[in-house]
Formats: structure tokens, sequence, C-alpha cells
């Protein structure tokens, strides 16, 4: 009736306020018939990716349009034009472009649980560990972001002329820095879940939540860096002063030593997902 009525227009695009694309629940018709890729195999966590993946195709359009947008004003805002492309160049204006694109891209993407609260009662049914089904439900968002700004970077060191080896340092880490974000975003979800409406996440009501984020994403962030700075800037003054390495030898091996920080921290993330979801009272 009137109620449902009132629901419907506020559902309409030009009836919301903000970031539109972020909270979609309008489904693509034209995409009802494309294939879902199976991107992490058949198996039960390929499932979970699966379904999630399949909410990305049907309802992202305007996300990805935006999000897209993003990252090429991202990009060409830290691409200049270099008279003598160098090794420092190319590896700081990349791994520059990495943080900031996650930065703005998991602020505004949220196709993971925060957007499953209505089905929270059917993902507790699901015969899976708890960490599996949190692996599975933010992975696609993981890839999603990856894929773009694995573009960005690729398409920026093609247009300045920087196209070294040690760009796939970035690569291979960037990943593990979105999954880090967008980990402890559904972590916090889980243990205190919060139902947005539509154009009201950015409202003053939400103040508080988003600085209690931005501090546990800096605490988590910086443990990160502590963990694998003081290690690496042992290496790297070792390695340059006494045995004179390269700066471009020393970004792999440091490369490598951050990763596998990161690659725990993910590991502990998951863990700590799954227990937030295992508690989870509907």
């Amino acid at each position: 009736s009137h109620a449902g009525e009132v629901h419907r227009i506020l559902g309409r695009p030009e009836g919301r306020r903000g970031w539109i694309g972020a909270s979609s629940t309008q489904v693509d018709k034209t995409a009802l018939s494309w294939r879902v890729p199976w991107l992490l195999g058949r198996g039960p966590l390929g499932a979970v990716a699966w379904l999630k993946l399949g909410q990305i195709v049907r309802k992202a359009r305007g996300t990805m349009l935006t999000s897209t947008l993003i990252v090429v004003l991202v990009t060409v805002f830290f691409t200049a034009a270099l008279d003598e492309p160098t090794f420092e160049h190319a590896f700081a204006g990349a791994a520059l472009l990495a943080t900031v694109g996650t930065l703005y891209l998991c602020m505004g993407l949220r196709f993971d649980f925060r957007s499953d609260l209505e089905l929270m009662a059917s993902i507790k049914t699901w015969p899976l560990a708890p960490w599996r089904i949190f692996l599975g439900t933010i992975l696609p968002e993981v890839v999603l972001v990856s894929a773009l700004l694995w573009a960005a970077i690729l398409v920026r060191a093609m247009w300045t002329g920087t196209m070294i080896p040690e760009l796939v340092c970035v690569l291979a880490i960037q990943p593990l820095v979105t999954f880090t974000w967008v980990a402890v975003d559904n972590a916090v979800f889980l243990f205190s879940p919060l139902r947005y409406a539509p154009g009201q996440e950015s409202a003053l009501q939400h103040m508080g939540r988003s600085v209690y984020l931005l501090l546990l994403r800096g605490l988590v962030f910086g443990l990160v860096a502590l963990c694998a700075g003081v290690p690496v800037g042992l290496f790297a003054y070792v390695a340059h002063e006494e045995f004179d390495w390269s700066w471009r030898a020393i970004a792999w091996v440091a490369s490598g030593m951050v990763g596998v920080v990161l690659l725990a921290g993910a590991v502990g993330l998951t863990a700590l997902g799954g227990f937030m979801l295992r508690r989870f009272d509907v």
C-alpha cells in the first residue's frame, strides 16, 4: 500500500542520495543471462564465492561505472610525464596508486556481508566452517578491486614508459592489502551489524562508527607496518651498506618480507571473521 509505494520510490536511483552503486539493490536485467564464472572452483568455498560474484555481476553496473571512473581519475592524478623514467619513480608511483586506489574503492564497495544482512538466517545454516564462508564471501570483492587496480597500474606504467619487472612486487602485494581492509570491515560488521538506509552511508549519525573503523584500520595496518618495517629496514640497511646491493634487488626481497607479514595477517583476520560469523546472533 502506501508504505510499499514509499519504499519503491526510495529504492529508485533518483530517490537516493550519496554514492549510487555502492548500495545498489537493482538487478540489471541484461545481465541475468550472463554466465557467472567459478573463480575458485566448484567446491563448497567456490560455491560461496560464485553466489557473491553473481550478485556483483547482476547488480553492479552502476558500481562498476563509478569504480572505473574513480580508478581513471586516480591514475591520471598519479601519472606524470617523466623525462627520464627511473626505478624510484615507477615503483613508488605504482605503490602509491595501489594504496590510494584501494582506499577509495574499498570505501564505496560493499559486496560482502554488509549487503547480506537480510540473508544471515540462511547463511548461518550453510554446512560449512564459518571461516570458509567468510573467506568465500569477501574474496570476489577483493578480486574486483585488485583487477581494477592491476589494470590502472599497468596502464600507468605503459603510459609513462616505466614497465619494470619490479611492478610484479606491487601487483602481488596489493590484493593482500585489499583483503586486509575488507576483512577488517566485515569482521566489525559481523560484530556490530548495521542496516544503512539508501544514501545515508555518510550521514552524521554514522560518523562515530566511521571514526571507529578508521582508527581500527590504522591500528591493524600500523601493526603490519611495525612487524614488516623493522626487519625490512634492517635488511635494506645491511644489504645496501654492507653488501652493496642495488635498490632493485632489495625491493624484491623486501616485498617478499612484507607479503609474508600481510599473508599472516590475512590468515588471522580470516580466523577472526569466522569467529565473528559463528557468534553472530540472527
